[in-house]
């Protein structure tokens, strides 16, 4: 079955939702705008060793995304003085090597969400809120969390950090990068998404084994899951964290905010939320659907350690996700929905909708130009 809401969209929002739309957020549009960075231009360098518990902190699963550079040179001590904030992007260049770009570390997981309609040509996925969430997927699965598959990463499986994607929709943005990091095969990923066969799905049914701790599809459940599994992975005293994703448009739900006040009131400093906000939902942009506000200002009144980070900045992201305290944490990441596609970003339509053959060959040119600046950077 053809799945769009092309026709419906229409009727409802009495507007042509295949066109760009602006969204009336300054925070927003500040954010898409231009990478934030100081005052000279220089933005300050901010990986660094996550868990003390995981080895030396770099996980192998980041060359399986293919970034044709490292983040960072392996050089340990350059590691440290970065998350010292001893020295800039720039001097690391020059002293230990190159720093790859935001979007190459992102760009296999956007080539897999591509290659996913591709195959199933006809039939409508996510693409809008897959594509904003590349860089949170790449950064969690190859830089942050200890996946308990991870080579070079002394973690048993039960000590794993969890991730439950509440936005479940846009889980064929997962599927790359959790290849690549072990914790599905590909023999997984050759049996497709849909019929008996099938191991994953483009809603996703819960595999522990597989690093699926949810099931997923209805939007608002994620967090209540997300902050049970973090009061019991403290109960059983592990070091375990666990990371949920949502949406903004998600936290229309009030299922999200009931989850907050639980995790905030149980002080659950094993918990990390990273909202996708990329200003859109459904039907247009969130502001002019249901307009939730200032999410950062809501999660800290719920008792959230709140930061606010540019979503396709993979160095401000992992520097976020990294840290902890003595609260649960938000991460909300500012995103462009569709970014990396032209004709998708902040485009409504391209929430749910199929990807024609033409367009499927625009967005594996767009791809390679992207990979061949990389290499030229």
């Amino acid at each position: 079955v053809n799945e769009s809401v092309e026709d419906p969209l229409h009727w409802a929002c009495k507007r042509d939702m295949r066109e760009p739309m602006s969204v009336p957020v300054s925070v927003h549009d500040e954010f898409v705008a231009e990478r934030r960075g100081d005052a000279d231009g220089k933005r300050k360098a901010v990986l660094g060793d996550p868990h003390q518990r995981g080895g030396n902190g770099t996980s192998s699963a980041r060359a399986g995304l293919g970034l044709h550079a490292s983040l960072i040179s392996t050089d340990r001590e350059a590691v440290r003085r970065i998350v010292r904030d001893e020295v800039d992007v720039c001097a690391v260049r020059r002293e230990f090597g190159r720093i790859a770009d935001p979007a190459a570390l992102a760009l296999d997981v956007r080539r897999g969400v591509v290659e996913w309609g591709h195959r199933y040509e006809g039939s409508a996925f996510h693409f809008g809120g897959a594509l904003s969430m590349a860089e949170i997927v790449a950064v969690l699965f190859g830089e942050v969390m200890c996946c308990g598959r991870d080579a070079g990463r002394a973690v048993s499986w039960e000590e794993r950090d969890r991730l439950v994607v509440s936005k479940a929709h846009a889980s064929i943005a997962l599927y790359p990068a959790m290849l690549s990091c072990g914790l599905i095969s590909q023999d997984d990923v050759d049996r497709g998404l849909f019929g008996p066969d099938a191991t994953i799905f483009k809603h996703p049914r819960r595999d522990p084994a597989r690093g699926l701790e949810t099931a997923g599809g209805s939007l608002g459940m994620g967090l209540g899951y997300a902050a049970g599994l973090a009061l019991a992975l403290r109960r059983k005293q592990l070091p375990s964290r666990v990371f949920c994703i949502v949406g903004d448009g998600e936290c229309d739900e009030g299922n999200v905010w009931e989850s907050a006040a639980f995790a905030g009131h149980a002080r659950l400093s094993n918990l990390t939320v990273i909202v996708d906000a990329n200003g859109m939902q459904l039907d247009g942009p969130t502001s002019d659907i249901l307009d939730n506000g200032p999410i950062n200002r809501k999660f800290a009144a719920f008792g959230f350690d709140v930061v606010e980070v540019d979503g396709h900045d993979v160095l401000a992201l992992a520097r976020a996700l990294a840290r902890t305290g003595d609260r649960p944490r938000a991460v909300v990441a500012r995103t462009v929905k569709g970014r990396g596609l032209s004709f998708a970003e902040m485009c409504a339509e391209w929430h749910d909708k199929a990807l024609t053959e033409e367009l499927y060959q625009q967005a594996v040119r767009e791809l390679d130009a992207r990979e061949e600046a990389i290499a030229g950077e």
